[in-house]
């Protein structure tokens, strides 16, 4: 199924809706269990870009959204070069490299937003996404032991950065 990778807008934000949802009642890869309100995520969208952050969707070929990364800019002062981001996609379009893809390209618009560190949460369960995310340059930082308990079953957070060139201050 190819898709576009796309810059979010208002004809994306139902799709979005509605896959942000999809993946959060799987209960295995977000934070959330049950997705957001429409103008919540229309919200967080033109939140997100007015603070000088990043969202892009993979749109398919009828138009529905596949998926999503975001990276969202740290607003205080002394953080505003670093973002965190977020990433789903809808179980039909997994291993087949777009996650990979749409990482990329955020994190280059990130890059090129100014940018200079991404970091992540993920749950140590998700193994595939740790992967990607570790073929992408990102390091493992931490571990939040037992930092999630849904369902009877503790999950560990693996906290991961990307330093991007000139974060090192040169």
């Amino acid at each position: 199924m190819p898709v576009r990778l796309e810059p979010v807008s208002e004809e994306h934000l139902q799709g979005l809706c509605r896959a942000i949802e999809a993946v959060a009642r799987e209960r295995r890869y977000l934070g959330n269990v049950d997705g957001f309100p429409l103008e919540e995520v229309r919200q967080f969208a033109a939140g997100l870009v007015a603070g000088g952050g990043v969202q892009l969707v993979a749109v398919d070929d009828d138009g529905g959204v596949a998926g999503w990364c975001d990276i969202r800019r740290n607003p205080f002062e002394g953080f505003r070069h670093v973002g965190t981001l977020g990433v789903g996609l809808l179980p039909a379009h997994r291993e087949r490299g777009l996650g990979t893809k749409l990482l990329a390209r955020a994190v280059e618009a990130a890059a090129a937003a100014g940018m200079r560190r991404i970091e992540l949460e993920v749950f140590a369960s998700n193994t595939r996404a740790v992967h990607v995310f570790e073929k992408a340059g990102f390091v493992r930082e931490g571990l939040k032991r037992g930092a999630r308990l849904l369902d009877g079953v503790a999950d560990d957070v693996v906290c991961m950065a990307l330093l991007l060139q000139g974060a090192d201050g040169a």
